[in-house]
C-alpha cells in the first residue's frame, strides 16, 4: 500500500514537532521570522520542513508567516482603531509600504481598504 505525499495531509495529522513550530509561529509573528527557524524548531532540516509544510498547507513556509502576519493585521484592522501603520508594526511588517503590498497580495484589497469594506460590513 502507498500513499501519495502531494496530497494535502489532515490537519489532525500533524506532527507534534510541526505543531511546536506553528504554535511559535502563531504566537511570535511580529518578530523577525524565517522559515530555518521555524525548521530548528521543528528539529528538522528545513528542505524536510518546507516539503511537511507544503503538504499540510499546500503554501512555502514564507507564504505561511505571510498568511499568518496578513491573519493576525485583519483581525487588528477590524477589530480596532490602530492606525495601519502600527498594525504594520504589530504585525511584523519592516514598513507600512510592504505591509500594503503583501496585504493587497493576498487579500486583493489594501488595508485602508479592508477596513472600510468591514466598517460596511
Amino acid at each position: 500500500m502507498s500513499k501519495d505525499v502531494r496530497t494535502p495531509m489532515p490537519t489532525k495529522e500533524i506532527p507534534a514537532e510541526i505543531a511546536t513550530a506553528l504554535r511559535h509561529l502563531e504566537s511570535a509573528f511580529s518578530t523577525p521570522l524565517i522559515p530555518s527557524g521555524l525548521a530548528r524548531l521543528a528539529a528538522l532540516p528545513a528542505a524536510r520542513f518546507a516539503r511537511i509544510i507544503k503538504r499540510i498547507f499546500g503554501i512555502t513556509p514564507i507564504q505561511l508567516i505571510a498568511k499568518t502576519r496578513i491573519a493576525a493585521a485583519s483581525r487588528l484592522l477590524r477589530d480596532t482603531d490602530r492606525t495601519v501603520a502600527e498594525i504594520a508594526q504589530e504585525c511584523g511588517f519592516s514598513d507600512h509600504s510592504a505591509f500594503t503590498r503583501a496585504f493587497r497580495a493576498v487579500t486583493s484589497v489594501t488595508p485602508t481598504e479592508f477596513r472600510r469594506n468591514q466598517e460596511r460590513g
